[in-house]
């Protein structure tokens, strides 16, 4: 099954739903975001420091290194 995402102009939003309940097209509301989780990620792209990133590749090799 394939998933679309198209912008609806607010005036023709429910002509549009009434059009894909008749089609019998699933719909999905967009999830909520609370706020407080919306700061936590903010919080973390003001700490992003770039100099603190690790390549995947060599972080799992120590880690296989580790456990022998």
């Amino acid at each position: 099954m394939k998933e679309i995402t198209f912008k609806i102009p607010e005036h023709r939003l429910d002509f549009v739903m009434q059009l894909m309940d008749e089609l019998g097209i699933e719909t999905a509301d967009a999830p909520d975001i609370p706020e407080e989780h919306k700061a936590i990620v903010m919080e973390r792209i003001e700490q992003y420091q770039p100099e603190n990133l690790r390549i995947w590749e060599e972080v799992k090799k120590r880690l296989h290194e580790r456990d022998k």
